[in-house]
């Protein structure tokens, strides 16, 4: 749980910071250039790494 509280100003800020100063804002924050090749295998590890790190923090 006290994992969890570390993250919560990341996801204030990310969110509804952005969201307060300026509606597009989030979605250019989440945007990821075109990806090729092994690129695409490192983006997925990337993401499969972030589920963990927020998994990890509930257990």
């Amino acid at each position: 749980m006290n994992g969890f509280l570390l993250v919560i100003p990341f996801l204030l800020i990310r969110f509804l910071l952005l969201s307060i100063l300026d509606k597009e804002a989030v979605g250019r924050a989440a945007y990821f250039a075109p990806m090729q090749g092994k690129e695409r295998t490192a983006y997925w590890i990337y993401q499969i790494s972030n589920v963990g790190i927020f998994a990890g923090l509930f257990f």
